[in-house]
């Protein structure tokens, strides 16, 4: 798979569940559709994730669950790391397909005191990269939301 095609499926899945599972674990940690859609309105996506955690340990869950549900916010954050990389770096990529290896892409000069001029070095997953995150993405999704719908039937 080409690497903007890669690049392209994980932004989506990535964007399928910003919207879908961490949508569907508030409302069944809140119980209230509108809270959190008016969440999804006015909050980014950590703060989101924050509040799922703090919803969650408000709410008296199995021990297994709140473990379970702690390490699925734990793997959200570093996607979203990753996510975050992403999206600052897309506007630089070539635009050839650069294989399967990562790339490091030279941007403009940073401001280090002491080095000027020294290049910042921006991290480019490599196609199979992207295409692991994006898996890696959508089990994180329907594992959300099948919690989410456990947690709503307690």
């Amino acid at each position: 798979m080409p690497l903007k095609a890669a690049l392209g499926s994980f932004l989506a899945e990535f964007h399928r569940f910003e919207t879908e599972g961490v949508r569907n674990a508030l409302q069944s940690l809140s119980r209230d559709a509108q809270f959190a859609e008016r969440a999804e309105e006015l909050l980014g996506l950590e703060a989101r994730l924050t509040l799922v955690e703090r919803l969650a340990s408000a709410r008296v869950m199995a021990s297994e669950l709140s473990a379970s549900l702690l390490d699925l916010l734990s793997r959200a954050r570093r996607l979203l790391d990753v996510r975050e990389e992403i999206v600052q770096v897309s506007p630089i990529l070539p635009a050839g397909d650069p294989g399967t290896t990562p790339l490091i892409v030279r941007r403009r000069s940073r401001s280090t005191p002491g080095h000027p001029d020294e290049p910042e070095e921006l991290w480019v997953p490599a196609a199979r990269e992207l295409q692991a995150f994006a898996s890696e993405t959508m089990e994180l999704n329907a594992s959300l939301c099948a919690m989410a719908a456990e947690i709503g039937r307690a």
